[in-house]
């Protein structure tokens, strides 16, 4: 082991030596090229790479020779953890250390052409050490939930920056201007210096704008994927000074709104048959029949309970086997012991009990246990004079193959229903004693709109699509619905009755017509929401308005061997800011005092709340805060006013976006409205 650490050492020693080393050997090399008459050339300048923190030599630059990692180092845990290659230390100086999962060239620059960790530290260290901050945009967004922002201010190296990102802890982009590259915009015009997108629609947007000579000034856009509104504001710059400075801000949002039109859909279609489901045989079965018992033999029967099914045993022989359970009473009616040696069952051709009597292929007796039976290899038992006892009988009927469709706790649809049994016991002598029972199927279990609306939806359902298949007797079906509590908009699909996944499109539908304006489709399917298991098929499409980029519809089609269905609803449009409403009156309060509080929306559930938070807070006031207990559209609530004398700020929160908040919980809202405490 000392021999090891001792290499190691030496090792350590030559990589620390090996910079020097390179540069001796340059100087040597200078000299012997200058043939000791002329000046040596000057040396190559030592970069340090800002991927890797690796110092380099131009000249002896090139792919591959960088290792970087393209995520930042994390806690997990105890642990640091890079995410990109899931290598992880519990000692932080360690894990800077862990060599790069990505290969490529080294750069002394920062810059965008592929993401490295050092970048998003970079951005950061740009936005906190900045001398002045000059424009700060916030938008909140409905859909890529939580907040866009952008700020525009001069850095510590006298450099004007603009950065972006999300959620204010999410850095999307940064770009730094110096004098020189501000002063070389001279032509009258726009040119785009930095742009952020997303999926969803929204887009940060940050443009050199050039007009009246020398002057110029930073744009920045922002749109959300939840509107089609831009917000923009404008910083006008002074460069006649050492440094770029501020002159002026203005704000540049245009305050229309598009109208968008009223739609029709389509209308829905079902074709092909519906499952069956069957009358209900299950009730008023009889269970107290009489045993008929042969002369001399002394085994008296009676059934306790009803009759049970049981469907889903598969047997050896390649049928399937059809059980029917019931508990029996028997009692030994003689003064001498009793013995059974054999049991027999029988089943009805005719639903009315009327028909021959088809012997069953099996039967067996046993003890009924928790929850269970134990049978027994033989239907042999004793029972003593003058006793009773109970015992579970089986009967067996085999179907050929394996029916499609079958569920269990019922008789298969070949037999008759309601189904009459019978159970032959044979004593030691020979001497019979049978008894009759029924069992009847109830109807097919299979779902409906109503038992999906009661176990699923639990709020307002917009669309239900069905289809069948009536060979195997399978029900595919799917439901738009609302859940009220929440305020959250959910698609369930469920393939043959199957479990299902759930799919929360309320915060989706800006990114829908998104992508099907990239993709020129007004119906434009969501593959990410099929579901498909051999023939049978469910998909959903985002009816989409392509001129104004709305997802105004919802689509399900479910197809199987022997049916087909489509249905359509109409998707709820996210609240236009003019539709909606929040007042506190009276807006200036005496500490303590009661403030009403008012609002309106065009969306509302049960876990919408409404806080109070400082201006500008980003921690509500303790206790201070009031639930939309009734999902009211248009309300009103009391409450004390602080405590403190201050500008406070009401904020109405909804319960969709509550639930998909990265942390910074108070950048998410609806509206907010101000009021003022004074002291009393």
């Amino acid at each position: 082991m000392g021999d090891l650490a001792e290499i190691k050492k030496i090792l350590q020693d030559l990589r620390r030596n090996q910079l020097d080393i390179v540069l001796r050997l340059e100087a040597i090399e200078d000299k012997i090229s200058a043939g000791g008459g002329g000046a040596p050339r000057a040396p190559e300048p030592i970069l340090t790479c800002v991927q890797c923190k690796e110092e380099y030599k131009e000249s002896q630059n090139a792919e591959g020779y960088c290792k970087y990692h393209p995520s930042s180092l994390q806690g997990a845990g105890w642990d640091y953890i890079f995410k990109c290659c899931n290598q992880k230390t519990r000692n932080f100086d360690s894990a800077n250390s862990i060599p790069g999962c990505k290969k490529g060239k080294h750069s002394s620059e920062h810059h965008e052409n592929y993401p490295y960790a050092a970048y998003t530290t970079f951005m950061m260290g740009t936005v906190r050490k900045a001398r002045q901050l000059w424009l700060k945009l916030d938008v909140d967004d409905f859909v890529a939930v939580g907040c866009k922002w952008a700020e525009v201010g001069l850095s510590e190296d006298d450099k004007v920056y603009i950065a972006c990102g999300e959620n204010r802890i999410r850095y999307n982009g940064i770009k730094l201007l110096s004098m020189e590259q501000l002063q070389g915009y001279t032509d009258e015009g726009s040119s785009v210096v930095l742009k952020k997108t997303g999926d969803a629609g929204w887009y940060v947007k940050a443009t050199i704008i050039v007009s009246d000579g020398p002057v110029v000034a930073v744009e920045v856009s922002i749109k959300p994927a939840s509107s089609s509104q831009v917000t923009t504001k404008r910083v006008t710059l002074n460069l006649t000074g050492s440094v770029p400075a501020m002159e002026s801000i203005k704000d540049m949002s245009a305050t229309d709104q598009k109208n968008v039109p009223s739609y029709t859909l389509p209308g829905d279609v079902t074709e092909g048959p519906v499952i069956d489901v069957g009358d209900d045989y299950s009730k008023d079965r009889k269970n107290d029949y009489k045993a008929e018992v042969e002369e001399g033999c002394t085994l008296q029967i009676q059934q306790k309970g009803n009759t049970k099914a049981d469907s889903s045993m598969q047997a050896q022989d390649g049928k399937w086997n059809n059980l029917f359970t019931a508990i029996m009473i028997l009692t030994n009616g003689g003064d001498g012991d009793l013995a059974i040696t054999n049991l027999e069952g029988y089943y009805n051709a005719s639903g009315d009990g009327s028909g021959d009597w088809v012997k069953c292929d099996d039967g067996w007796i046993g003890v009924e246990s928790y929850r269970d039976y134990h049978f027994f290899d033989t239907p042999n038992f004793n029972l003593e004079a003058a006793k009773t006892g109970t015992l579970a009988v089986r009967l067996c009927i085999k179907i050929p193959g394996d029916p499609p469709g079958q569920t269990s706790r019922r008789a298969h649809r070949s037999l008759p229903q309601p189904l009459h049994l019978k159970a032959v016991f044979t004593d030691q002598k020979d001497r019979k004693s049978s008894i009759r029972f029924e069992f009847g199927n109830p109807p097919l279990d299979i779902s409906t709109r109503e038992k999906r609306e009661s176990s699923w939806a639990k709020g307002g359902v917009y669309s239900y699509c069905f289809a069948d298949n009536v060979n195997t007797f399978q029900r595919s079906d799917a439901l738009v619905y609302f859940q009220v509590d929440d305020g959250i908009l959910a698609y369930r699909p469920a393939l043959e009755g199957m479990g299902s996944n759930i799919y929360y499109i309320g915060s989706k539908i800006d990114g829908f017509a998104y992508n099907a304006k990239q993709a020129g489709k007004a119906e434009y399917e969501l593959e990410e929401y099929t579901k498909k298991k051999g023939d049978t098929e469910i998909k959903a499409y985002a009816l989409v308005d392509l001129d104004n980029e709305v997802a105004y519809g919802f689509k399900v089609t479910i197809k199987t061997p022997t049916s087909f269905a489509a249905t359509h609803c109409m998707l709820p449009q996210f609240p236009n800011p003019s539709a909606m409403s929040l007042t506190v009156s009276p807006e200036s309060v005496k500490a303590g005092g009661e403030i009403t509080i008012k609002w309106q929306v065009t969306r509302a559930s049960k876990g919408d709340c409404i806080y109070v938070y400082p201006e500008h807070g980003k921690r509500q006031i303790e206790k201070m805060y009031a639930y939309n207990k009734q999902a009211q559209l248009i309300g009103e609530t009391t409450m004390k006013a602080p405590s403190n004398a201050g500008v406070y700020e009401v904020r109405y929160y909804p319960a969709s976006l509550k639930s998909n908040t990265t942390g910074n919980y108070h950048d998410i809202y609806w509206m907010k409205a101000k009021f003022t405490v004074v002291q009393a």
